[in-house]
């Protein structure tokens, strides 16, 4: 397992998409089978507010379509990858939601977050991440 660091700055945050609903979400986590993410730019260690380095300690949060927290549990990033987006291969979207298999699924995805066309060459941060063996997921009723 590897080492936790505590660095309260980071998070990684989830909300449905037009493919994945709240409660599919909420299954992922909770049976720890969601360990990677994709953030649009350079959000690795260079990023000076929002990026993420191995080792770090990041409080995981699910939101509903009107922003209220969900769901939160604090996961241990294993590794930060850049990329270019249409560059990205399907073992880097293994741990990702179910319904990104291609690049084409991840742009889809990222563009109805942005709310704008995401370009087939921007780069994007692949994030893998693990579940601590004792820290219990928290469903927010």
């Amino acid at each position: 397992m590897p080492m936790l660091l505590q660095d309260t700055r980071g998070e990684l945050w989830f909300r449905p998409n037009p493919k994945v609903a709240l409660f599919e979400l909420q299954r992922l986590i909770t049976q720890r089978a969601l360990r990677t993410t994709l953030r649009l730019g350079v959000r690795d260690a260079t990023h000076p507010t929002k990026g993420y380095t191995p080792g770090q300690t990041v409080t995981l949060r699910i939101y509903d379509s009107q922003g209220e927290q969900q769901h939160v549990t604090r996961v241990a990033v294993t590794a930060v990858t850049v990329r270019r987006l249409n560059e990205l291969t399907p073992q880097d979207l293994v741990g990702c939601e179910p319904t990104l298999r291609t690049w084409r699924d991840a742009q889809v995805m990222l563009s109805s977050f942005e709310r704008h066309g995401v370009p087939p060459d921007a780069p994007v941060t692949v994030v893998s991440f693990t579940y601590p063996e004792q820290q219990p997921t928290e469903q927010i009723s």
